[in-house]
């Protein structure tokens, strides 16, 4: 009898096993986890089941600005749709997040599947504005903060990335502010 509850046991795990290996870890932004089968992904959101201690399962859904963006970015590169669409959905909110090598990843992935189609999306006047200003801000927030190295290393990014930008303009404006507080803090 022992020996059959013994391969029962095994069975069972053997069965169990994928499902246990399915479960993924979600993190929030504050540092809390929890492990999770993850249902769906959005652009933007994430949908999960979990087992609440000694209760049943639950689901529910997170916005992506809730969760750690490397821990997003993870689970929506796993399971998404492999589109042109979906990878620069996502390189743009890697780009948002500060995520710049996975941003290029992702661009690289849609260009795999059409690159035509993903040059003229990315040669786009709005989209080469629209990370423009994202980086602009970036350098705002480092200049409101005295971080003068972090705001000149976006300016660098803004200005030799999208150097036609009317966000670049206004770059260019900043780096002589740069240049100012520079001289101010060394004097």
């Amino acid at each position: 009898m022992k020996t059959l509850s013994a391969i029962t046991l095994a069975l069972a795990v053997l069965v169990l096993a994928p499902a246990a290996l399915a479960n993924e870890e979600v993190i929030l932004k504050s540092g809390d986890s929890g492990i999770a089968k993850i249902t769906k992904t959005t652009e933007d959101s994430i949908s999960f089941k979990y087992v609440v201690k000694d209760g049943p399962t639950v689901e529910m859904g997170l916005r992506a600005d809730q969760l750690d963006p490397n821990n997003f970015y993870t689970l929506r590169n796993k399971h998404m749709e492999n589109t042109v669409e979906n990878h620069l959905k996502l390189a743009r909110f890697c780009i948002e997040n500060e995520l710049f090598s996975r941003a290029k990843i992702q661009i690289a992935k849609a260009r795999a599947i059409d690159a035509e189609k993903v040059d003229l999306i990315l040669d786009d006047d709005k989209v080469k504005e629209a990370i423009a200003e994202r980086l602009l801000k970036y350098v705002a927030c480092e200049l409101k903060n005295g971080d003068m190295a972090e705001a000149e290393k976006w300016l660098h990014i803004l200005l030799t990335k999208a150097p036609e930008t009317k966000a670049a303009e206004v770059a260019r404006q900043n780096l002589d502010k740069v240049d100012e507080a520079r001289e101010a803090r060394q004097a």
